[in-house]
């Protein structure tokens, strides 16, 4: 059985060894994540002010400063952001923070936020965490969520931690309305199984 490594800190200070090998991590794909393409083609974002949680290895980043006007990309790990920025070198519309989401994110105004695994990792402080993000937003901002879903059957490899959707109604009451939510698969790294997820729009009321 896959160990599960969704609940450490990104998981990378146990599996890199200084190495900075991120093949062992359940969720690094090597590529952005297409229902968030899908998803994004939708929106004009052109003059978008993106904020993303937990950036990662910053593939999704790529994707984002593609389609927007800036990028600001937080990450609580070191070395997460140390390799995101290996990633986006030839981009210079990111800015890369290592710091964490409910305490470090920079107090500007931002069109859209974007959450693939802080959220599902950070339930117990879903509240407060949305009650920031609706401070930080634009009029009519948007928050896209990436989640893990609490009817993934079973496996012997390791899943992202499941949510249900009474979880984001409760933690957004009065803050959001939750525009859409739809159970998508989540591509994991070609060593594991792909898991079933959820994709959420928020708008700011």
């Amino acid at each position: 059985m896959k160990k599960n490594f969704w609940n450490s800190v990104w998981a990378g200070e146990i599996l890199y060894n200084g190495k900075n090998n991120t093949k062992e991590l359940p969720w690094e794909a090597y590529t952005w994540d297409k229902n968030l393409e899908e998803l994004i083609s939708q929106i004009n974002t052109k003059e978008y002010n993106i904020l993303e949680l937990g950036c990662g290895s910053g593939y999704d980043t790529l994707f984002l400063s593609k389609i927007s006007k800036s990028v600001t990309a937080i990450d609580i790990s070191e070395i997460a952001i140390s390799i995101a920025k290996k990633n986006n070198i030839e981009r210079n519309n990111i800015n890369f923070i290592v710091g964490d989401i409910s305490t470090d994110i920079p107090n500007k105004e931002y069109d859209l936020v974007y959450d693939k695994g802080c959220l599902h990792n950070n339930i117990e402080e879903a509240r407060s965490l949305f009650i920031n993000l609706h401070q930080l937003l634009s009029k009519n901002g948007k928050i896209i969520i990436i989640t893990g879903n609490k009817n993934s059957k079973g496996s012997l490899y390791t899943r992202p931690p499941g949510i249900d959707i009474s979880t984001v109604e409760s933690a957004s009451k009065g803050l959001f309305d939750i525009k859409l939510v739809k159970e998508i698969i989540i591509e994991q790294n070609k060593d594991y199984e792909n898991a079933l997820g959820w994709i959420f729009v928020l708008e700011k009321r």
